[in-house]
């Protein structure tokens, strides 16, 4: 009997199921590489015709080798998928299917089938296992509709899991911010659900569910949560008070935030004297309505009120802003030249705080020497002036205030030049000599400074050392007068002045005293050193011959006291006045 090609493949495929030899268990996670063995027995010792490679009940070959007429390293290989290719050496080592870049697609049954020439059919099966990360999902649970939650009621959040490993932990987040059970805030984190309690716009946002297994960890795609409420406050980004004079007029926007947008606004003032009234002039788009307000008169203080409504409900807090009359602004700060050119300045300071809706700043110049103005100017957006066509040779008083309806603030003051933007200029000329002349002013001007420090120090050692000559001069002339004279101090009686006498002398022969105090009053020079040479005053009446040829510029009193001395005050011989100093 002759079989059809179609019998004796489906004959092949009945005898491959017939005699099954190993059962191996693998695992590969997606996107990984495998290697499944043809564990059959004498693999390289017997010759080989063919190789067949199934998958599942799948009755055409994954792949196959076909060695029939040829050599094994000579075989035709042949597949259907790229990803699955056989290892290269088939003669010495057992056979491997590679499987590259797993898919969950690729998990099931391999059999490997390998004919002999001379023996039986072998035959090798591998389970393999595709694991991957956790795949993870929200949904809304206990029948919710996701565009009709509003605040107030309760919500389930799902997360849904798909995993073939155990899983470790789930984590919930919100807005990529770890969320954790909170009961005073209505937050419940159960296994695999999340309850919100009374949701609250505060919770509106993206939730992910995170959970972790052997492989990692696997993160679903965001679920927005849209809670829907009435409108409140964006207080956070408008002005809530307005110092508006009578005759001025200020923009009051008020933002509100809600979902859905408001369907409309409304406006009101309550006034201390009239009590609540409607303001129906004011526009509105989207999430804004803006109103043109003036008090003109003193009943139009006060406070002014927006609310606005939904489909969800009507705002619980008005929005309130405060219209009070402007004060005198604050002294401006931190007022500084900016810049300096040879002919200007740029002046600015810090803004100061709000006290109207309408500020002007204003400078004004005057000149230093003089007190004539110079220039007056203003700006009504900023405290920011640039003053021009100023001269280098002045100097400049800069008054600098701001303005409003409520009055004037306080100058600030402050004194300018252009002698920076100068100095600058010189620079720049010096800078454009050669460079020879420039090394000889530098050089000139190094050696100009050490000079000038000593021509200060020599003049001021000489005029210490002459105040120091004099005082010891005066020193010596006051202990003369005072040291010659008697030591029982007979001689420093009233009316008596002291006398010198001199030795080896008889009743006969008396010097008269000479008055040392008149004597040192008459040198023209002030100078006594004439007295302090060593001289024999023996014989009595040839001593003042001598004195004077010693100081021939003294003047003596010609009329001195005579007066006999005592024996006890007599010095010895041969001495000198200078002893007596």
């Amino acid at each position: 009997m002759i079989l059809s090609p179609f019998s004796l493949m489906m004959l092949v495929w009945w005898y491959d199921v017939s005699y099954k030899i190993v059962l191996s268990q693998y695992i590969a996670p997606v996107g990984s590489a495998i290697a499944l063995p043809c564990n059959v027995s004498d693999w390289d010792r017997k010759a080989i015709l063919l190789m067949l490679w199934y998958k599942d009940k799948q009755r055409v070959p994954l792949y196959s080798v076909d060695a029939r007429g040829v050599s094994l390293d000579e075989a035709k290989k042949s597949g259907f998928d790229p990803r699955i290719i056989l290892n290269e050496t088939l003669t010495a080592t057992t056979p491997y299917l590679m499987i590259r870049d797993v898919k969950d697609s690729d998990e099931g049954e391999y059999r490997c089938r390998v004919d002999y020439r001379d023996d039986k059919t072998q035959h090798s099966i591998i389970s393999l296992q595709v694991v991957d990360l956790p795949k993870v999902g929200i949904t809304l649970g206990a029948k919710l509709n996701a565009n009709t939650i509003k605040e107030g009621i309760d919500v389930i959040l799902e997360c849904n899991l798909i995993s073939k490993l155990p899983v470790n932990e789930i984590t919930w987040l919100l807005n990529q911010q770890t969320v954790s059970s909170d009961q005073s805030n209505g937050l419940l984190v159960l296994n695999h659900s999340l309850v919100l309690q009374k949701v609250k716009q505060a919770y509106r946002g993206q939730y992910q569910c995170q959970a972790s297994n052997t492989i990692g960890m696997g993160i679903s795609d965001p679920f927005f949560l849209r809670v829907q409420y009435a409108p409140r406050c964006k207080s956070s980004e408008t002005q809530k008070t307005f110092p508006i004079g009578h005759t001025e007029r200020a923009m009051i926007r008020c933002l509100v935030e809600s979902d859905p947008d408001p369907l409309e606004f409304k406006w009101w003032m309550n006034s201390s004297t009239h009590g609540a009234y409607s303001i129906n002039n004011f526009t509105q788009n989207g999430t804004e309505s803006v109103i043109f307000y003036s008090p003109r008169n003193k009943y139009g203080y006060g406070s002014v009120f927006c609310s606005a409504s939904n489909a969800i409900g009507e705002q619980s807090e008005p929005c309130r802003f405060d219209i009070v009359a402007p004060e005198a602004p604050e002294k401006l700060k931190n007022c500084q030249i900016q810049n300096r050119s040879s002919s200007s300045l740029l002046i600015e300071c810090d803004s100061n705080k709000l006290t109207s809706t309408s500020t002007t700043y204003i400078l004004k110049v005057f000149k230093a020497k003089t007190g004539d103005k110079f220039v007056s100017m203003s700006n009504a957006e900023k405290p920011y002036f640039l003053i021009e066509n100023l001269s280098s040779d002045e100097r400049y008083d800069l008054h600098i205030f701001a303005r409003t309806s409520g009055g004037e603030s306080r100058p600030f003051t402050m004194m300018a030049n252009l002698e920076a933007a100068k100095m600058s200029q010189n620079r720049m000329k010096n800078e454009s000599f050669d460079d020879d002349e420039d090394a000889s002013e530098q050089g000139i001007k190094q050696a100009s400074s050490p000079l000038l420090i000593i021509i200060i120090v020599s003049i001021s050692v000489s005029i210490l050392t002459i105040l120091m000559i004099v005082i010891i001069v005066r020193v010596k002339s006051n202990r003369i007068v005072s040291q010659i004279s008697d030591p029982n101090g007979e001689d420093q009686r009233q009316g008596i002045s002291p006398r010198i006498y001199m030795p080896d002398f008889d009743d006969s022969k008396v010097l008269a005293s000479t008055n040392l105090s008149a004597l040192e009053k008459n040198f023209t020079n002030g100078d006594i050193k004439c007295l302090e040479k060593t001289m024999n005053y023996h014989p009595a009446d040839t001593a003042l011959e001598t004195l004077l040829k010693l100081c021939p510029e003294a003047i003596f009193d010609t009329n001195a006291h005579i007066s006999k001395p005592d024996h006890h005050h007599l010095s010895p011989s041969h001495t000198s006045l200078s002893a007596f100093i």
